[in-house]
């Protein structure tokens, strides 16, 4: 199948010759390769930065497909997917394990230890804990939740929250000793863990959030971090970003400025996505495409008129 090729935008971190390599190897694929605008392509390749208004300078009635790898789709909504004559297919298992050893990375920091010049012999000042007697509930069950579950579960006793996939076990947060954030955004999470939330937790809990900064009620974890010095934070996303980082100097805030799916190999990642999608798109017929990219439709990600 001859099929045209436009990339809508691009991404900060995609390395220098990115823009060149992914051309460079659709092209070896027999596709041709759409540099410049124009309103009539066969596929268009998109990021987080890509929003309706954007896609709509296309004849969206002639495009056959929609390749979204970079995982977030936050500029979208869900009426506008519905409306697409064509599937857009979602990255997420790109980032999955980038993000996923993030989240695990920094639950282990907690118990890193200062380095020593020689054997301090007052065994009071060894604070650690060990993994196998705490527990950490896991928010979210898609691609990054089941990695961090599955990694984690060998060590400690884990519990998963995700009421999408009917997972609603009776939890008691007063129990946990670690949050850890794995879920997308919607209207019914936002500020899920607010001042109420953030009361009934261990006063040494360890939060993470590589997920979306809204999770998160900002005005009620600072006060909880200042007030409980033994907790930790680990956020990787934020309400509003960029992120005034700077400004924050709490001992047990760490933060980083979303970065936790970045890794040396994503660009080939990406292209290896790009060209397997396509050549699929290509081979199969509309029902085998379906079956085999079902879970990474974006559509299939709307329930009730929201994404979860």
């Amino acid at each position: 199948m001859s099929l045209s090729i436009h990339r809508v935008d691009y991404s900060p971190y995609f390395s220098e010759d990115f823009r060149n390599l992914e051309r460079e190897k659709l092209v070896s694929e027999g596709y041709e390769w759409v540099s410049e605008f124009r309103p009539n392509v066969d596929i268009l390749i998109t990021n987080t930065s890509t929003t309706p208004e954007r896609l709509q300078e296309f004849d969206l009635t002639k495009v056959k497909l929609i390749i979204h790898p970079n995982s977030g789709f936050d500029n979208f909504n869900p009426d506008f997917v519905s409306e697409l004559s064509c599937p857009l297919v979602l990255g997420n298992s790109l980032r999955a394990t980038a993000v996923a050893e993030n989240t695990v990375t920094h639950l282990m920091a907690r118990n890193q230890q200062p380095a020593q010049m020689e054997w301090n012999r007052d065994k009071s000042m060894i604070k650690r804990k060990l993994l196998k007697d705490q527990k950490a509930l896991v928010y979210g069950y898609g691609h990054i939740g089941q990695l961090v579950e599955q990694t984690l579960t060998t060590l400690m006793t884990v519990d998963v929250v995700d009421p999408y996939q009917n997972i609603n076990p009776s939890i008691k947060l007063s129990e946990y000793d670690a949050i850890l954030l794995c879920c997308s955004l919607n209207s019914k999470n936002r500020h899920m863990i607010d001042e109420n939330f953030l009361s009934q937790l261990k006063s040494d809990v360890t939060i993470v959030n590589s997920a979306r900064g809204p999770l998160i009620d900002w005005n009620a974890l600072i006060p909880f971090l200042e007030k409980n010095p033994q907790a930790k934070a680990y956020l990787d996303v934020f309400e509003v970003e960029p992120h005034p980082i700077e400004q924050f100097s709490l001992p047990n805030l760490h933060m980083t400025s979303h970065i936790a799916g970045v890794h040396e190999g994503l660009d080939q990642e990406i292209i290896s996505f790009e060209i397997q999608v396509i050549q699929d798109f290509s081979r199969f017929n509309s029902m085998g495409f379906f079956k085999k990219y079902q879970n990474l439709f974006l559509s299939a990600k709307i329930r009730e008129g929201e994404f979860i």
